[in-house]
């Protein structure tokens, strides 16, 4: 057995963290029941919320849309919004919600731990309590199997089943779930007595005399709160580790963390370094997986926002605009009438261009300064050339990535003006601030009958892009709860090995000391006992039978034997 922990030890003498897939399994269940359950309740919470919202003006649902829930594109970017804000307020909630959607760069904004923090943080408060409660849970059942697990691998070198961690979490499923709640209700019950001290002060003439008596008090229990704060907070994760370590004494537990956490600040704090980094280095190379796998197979984009124009009547988008991550814009048409009437028109201008170009360079004294700007509004032209949008793979990335889509309808308004600024860029001798005026006009007018949200599946054209899309949404969402599951299980299995050295530099325990169930032990008693890794003492081996007596007749056979061989001796 001390063979077995000496193969533990790391480079530097101290226990590693062990690999075991159980725990990837557990993590990957701990991070899907953990999400689901908060957006499924998140679900409902909104849904009744719709339902409440409907007897209000839009401009008064808008604004309390905007409070709660900046950066859910299912209420904020719906088109009443748009049309109730005044425009003070649109550019700035625009910049917060392409904030939200392109949270980081370098892996898939879709499903990412940040992009999930954009939208809970906002939400109402109890759904952060129902959160806040789901976590405490599912930590305290998937986590407690996760840390039952590591504790017997780093102690004894031993595999559990499912079933076995599952049945130690169950015997003491009050230790797990209870443990932390009653640290923090006992801070709550701190918290009160100062609110109490606070009361007491404002009564009518005694009041300030008997506070000055209770402020004693007052500091003595927020000394409590600060130090349960603090090692709640610090020691909160290895809470699970104790427990199954030593076994269902929650009170226990939490003496013994919080006395390795105040006994090895420093030490605690390089081990938890270690875990942050060795966590982040998993996320990373997680998200360097994925985005190789698309890179290699040329499923890139660098679009930043997408622009359906809609003509009147029509079904499809006309005009499909794609802003990219340099803010450059590129214009293409969607319909094979409305590319073939645009290209036409663009051919024609572009025909009337050069030949006033070289109606100027043939005159005998050419102006220099107009010829060159003509060239440089030919050039300007080439490069307003129409495209025929062909929807590709990159859609699908683009969908993936919750990349924003601007639907925009098209009104007799927004129609003038654009047709005044091409009249307007048409001319000769065109005024450039009128144009930046009507681009201005153009650009709010758009703003104000948009509709923002992130790209659906509808939003792609091809068949062949939404079945990509579609199976890439599956397989890297699994994927990515995957290496979520991971990083949550090295989390409390590295949580498991650091109580393990602690409590070794602390109080001197041997690595091999664990709770262990007795053989024969059904699922279900709570049979335990703690177990040193030494082998137990062999029973005593029983005596050696006695040899029988030996008969009489055996002894004179026996005489008769030793005389011949006497007879024989002397012949």
């Amino acid at each position: 057995m001390n063979k077995t922990n000496d193969d533990w030890r790391g480079g530097f003498g101290s226990l590693r963290v062990p690999f075991e897939y159980k725990n990837i399994v557990l993590g990957f269940l701990a991070v899907l029941v953990f999400l689901g359950g908060v957006w499924a309740f998140d679900s409902i919470a909104k849904a009744n919320k719709d339902e409440k919202g409907k007897g209000q003006s839009d401009e008064e649902y808008a604004q309390e849309a905007i409070k709660e829930r900046p950066y859910d594109p299912t209420t904020v970017v719906e088109q009443f919004v748009r049309n109730q804000l005044p425009e003070k307020q649109r550019e700035p909630l625009r910049q917060d919600i392409e904030k939200a959607y392109r949270p980081s760069t370098g892996y898939l904004s879709f499903g990412s731990p940040l992009a999930f923090w954009f939208t809970f943080r906002a939400s109402p408060w109890f759904v952060k309590l129902f959160a806040g409660l789901w976590f405490v849970l599912v930590w305290a059942s998937l986590g407690g199997a996760i840390t039952r697990v590591t504790a017997m691998r780093v102690a004894k070198d031993e595999s559990l089943s499912f079933k076995e961690a599952f049945s130690y979490v169950w015997h003491n499923k009050l230790s797990y779930l209870l443990t932390p709640l009653a640290v923090a209700g006992f801070m709550l019950v701190f918290v009160l007595c100062n609110l109490l001290a606070g009361v007491v002060g404002k009564i009518w003439v005694i009041g300030p005399f008997l506070y000055i008596v209770l402020y004693v008090l007052v500091l003595l229990s927020t000394l409590f709160i600060l130090l349960l704060g603090i090692g709640l907070f610090f020691g909160f994760h290895m809470i699970s580790s104790s427990i199954s370590t030593e076994g269902g004494d929650g009170l226990q537990a939490v003496i013994n963390v919080f006395n390795y956490v105040f006994a090895r600040p420093w030490q605690y704090i390089v081990y938890s370094a270690l875990i942050v980094v060795s966590v982040g280095f998993i996320w990373w190379v997680g998200g360097a997986f994925v985005d190789i796998s698309l890179d290699t197979t040329l499923v890139s984009s660098d679009a930043k926002e997408y622009t359906f124009i809609y003509e009147k009547g029509d079904d499809e988008p006309s005009e499909i605009h794609i802003r990219d991550l340099h803010d450059k814009t590129t214009k293409y048409f969607r319909s094979g009438k409305a590319y073939e009437e645009a290209h036409e028109k663009w051919a024609e201008e572009l025909k009337k261009l050069t030949k006033e170009l070289d109606d100027e360079q043939d005159k005998d004294d050419p102006n220099e300064g107009l010829v060159k700007d003509m060239k440089k509004k030919i050039d300007e032209k080439d490069d307003e050339e129409p495209e025929h949008f062909s929807p590709g793979l990159s859609m699908a990335r683009d969908y993936l990535e919750d990349t924003l889509v601007r639907i925009i309808k098209q009104t007799d308004d927004l129609k003038k003006l654009q047709d005044e600024l091409r009249a307007e860029k048409a001319k000769q001798n065109r005024d450039e601030e009128r144009i930046a005026t009507l681009e201005l006009q153009i650009d709010a007018e758009e703003r104000k009958i948009a509709v923002v949200r992130s790209m659906k599946l509808e939003d792609i054209g091809s068949v062949g892009v939404k079945c990509a899309a579609a199976v890439l949404w599956i397989v890297i969402g699994a994927l990515k709860l995957l290496i979520l599951g991971y990083a949550a299980s090295y989390v409390l299995a590295g949580s498991t090995t650091m109580y393990f050295l602690l409590r070794k530099d602390v109080d001197g325990t041997d690595y091999e000391e664990i709770v262990e169930k007795e053989e024969g032990a059904e699922f279900g008693e709570e049979v335990f006992e703690k177990k040193e890794g030494t082998a137990p003492a062999p029973a005593p081996a029983p005596s050696p039978a006695p040899p029988p007596a030996p008969s009489p007749t055996a002894e004179k056979k026996e005489e008769k034997k030793e005389e011949k061989k006497d007879e024989e001796k002397k012949s």
